[in-house]
Parts: structure tokens; sequence; C-alpha cells
């Protein structure tokens, strides 16, 4: 476990820009379903990130954060069905991260998107478990696993929660980290899938990342409020 987070924590490292489609299925905080595909660009550093949904829902949508140079707004262009009064196309007012309206319909802040904030949690746990802090169930290493996803198998990871631990998963559940190994892959050593399960075993969160460009040779133009009026 130790060495897949240590080839993991070296991958995410590397990173300069990445790109692939990700397809995620959560519940918002209001409660309702969200099972969208989009197209995910993202920059590690300065942190910056595109997205335009490809799936039928909010078809078009698209969301440029770029808080080093665009200040610490997320920038949006109306997709299909997003909003009663503004055309799909139309561009909506700038909205800061932490706005309400934001909050509602999102699990996790923007600023959080990306790797980092995975491999920081499995390896704070690893360190608690080695320090006693935690019992050593709290991570279980499954190995290669086979998944439908992925034409090879990942290697899965489990964090086990008990309840309270996770905002999320507020009664405890099972949150699963596939890593991709594979030698010449792209995506070698991040956890390219993510799946959350509550105690009873019922899908809570599903994150899948597939068509991997790295590095995808994205700039500022990529980034830029101005790419949402094309």
């Amino acid at each position: 476990m130790k060495a897949v987070l240590a080839t993991a924590n070296a991958a995410w490292k590397a990173v300069d820009t990445f790109e692939g489609t990700l397809t995620k299925r959560e519940i918002s905080p209001q409660g309702a379903p969200i099972n969208e595909m989009v197209l995910f660009q993202y920059r590690r550093e300065p942190m910056a990130v595109f997205t335009r949904v490809l799936s039928e829902k909010g078809k078009g949508r698209e969301i440029v954060y770029n808080p080093s140079k665009h200040e610490d707004k997320i920038y949006v262009k109306v997709g299909k069905d997003d909003h009663p009064l503004l055309k799909a196309g139309r561009l909506a007012p700038p909205v800061s991260p932490d706005s309400a309206m934001v909050k509602e319909k999102s699990r996790y802040s923007i600023r959080d998107t990306g790797f980092g904030r995975h491999l920081t949690r499995l390896s704070d746990t690893v360190a608690k478990i080695d320090d006693g802090k935690l019992p050593a169930d709290a991570l279980t290493f499954h190995g290669p696993a086979k998944r439908d996803e992925y034409s090879y198998p990942l290697t899965a990871i489990a964090h086990n929660l008990r309840s309270g631990e996770d905002p999320i998963l507020a009664n405890g559940g099972t949150r699963t980290y596939f890593f991709d190994l594979k030698e010449n892959s792209p995506s070698r050593g991040l956890p390219v899938l993510i799946i959350a399960t509550d105690g009873s075993g019922k899908e809570n969160e599903y994150y899948l990342f597939e068509n991997i460009k790295l590095p995808a040779n994205l700039t500022d133009a990529d980034f830029s409020p101005e790419r949402l009026k094309k």
C-alpha cells in the first residue's frame, strides 16, 4: 500500500496539465441525483480548471476557474436545461466558490479539484495507522482488481470509514480507490476510479477518469473566461 501511494504521489507531483473525460455519479447536497460525463482539463500549478458537459442533461455547460488570473470566481456558460430563465449558451454572472448557489449544487469545492486531496487523505491515514491513532483495518489493500471500465486490472485500496469520520458518509462506509499501475500508461500511478458506498453498500459516489492525456499542453488561454464566449 505504501509503495502504491509513493508511486501515486510521485505521479501527481509530476503533473503539469491533465486532460480526460470524467464520468461522475453523486447526490447533490439538496438530494438530487447527478449523472454527468464531462471533458475535464486541469493545471496543477497554478491551479486552474475547465470543464464541459458532454452528456445530455446540462450539455454544453462550461466552467472556468483560474483564481491566479481571474479572481477567486467560477465562470459559467449555461448548459441545456440548466436554468429556467437563462438559455443554453448564455454566460452567467461569475460567482464565488463559497456562494450558497454553488454549495447547494456541489458536494466538493472546486478548490479541491484534482487528485491531491485524495492522495493526502490516504497518506495521512497510513501515517495515523503507523502511529496507532487509527486501527489497522482503516485501510484495506485489495491489490489487482478487474473492472469493466478498464481493459486491464487496477490496484484497489479501500478506506473504511467509521461513523462521523467523513461528512459525506456521515454514518460510515467505504471509499475505494482504483489506481492505474500499468507500465507506460499516461495515467500510471493515479486513482482513475473512485467509488464510495455507504454502510449498507449502496453507491454514494462514482468518479471515473478515461481518455487521459498527460501532459495535455494547456495554456492560460484554455483557462480564460474568454474561452466561454467562443
